[in-house]
């Protein structure tokens, strides 16, 4: 069994499960690439978590590769094992933070937005030069 989750980037979800639904299930015509946010995202994951070629054995993924785009490359799903789902959810859910990503968990049917912390998000201007 596992956890399944989608990470959006730029997406206005709709509060509605079945809308949410009928958006994952839009084909998505091969050759589209993830949005850099996604794919700094699906990079990162795959380094700290690797799944080789096939997945079993201490990886904690129940699908690999991660980087199948959807929704226009605006989307990403994560299918993550029962088992490692504590460690790999923290991880996913702080790399979502950094990076102004929005979790959907389709199993409850939440959408968590996510922003980045407020240091992260000062202007250029309100940054100190170092």
């Amino acid at each position: 069994m596992s956890l399944d989750l989608f990470v959006f980037d730029g997406v206005d979800l709709p509060d509605n499960a079945d809308a949410i639904a009928a958006l994952l299930d839009e084909g998505c015509p091969g050759g589209t690439r993830l949005t850099p946010a996604l794919a700094a995202l699906v990079a990162h994951l795959e380094l700290r978590f690797p799944g080789g070629d096939g997945v079993g054995g201490d990886s904690p993924w129940a699908a690999w590769p991660l980087d199948e785009p959807r929704v226009g490359g605006r989307a990403v799903g994560l299918s993550i094992m029962w088992t490692a789902d504590e460690v790999v959810l923290d991880e996913v859910v702080e790399q979502c933070r950094t990076r102004g990503l929005t979790l959907y968990d389709p199993q409850t049917f939440t959408i968590t937005r996510l922003r980045p912390p407020p240091d992260a998000r000062r202007l250029w201007w309100q940054r100190r030069s170092r």
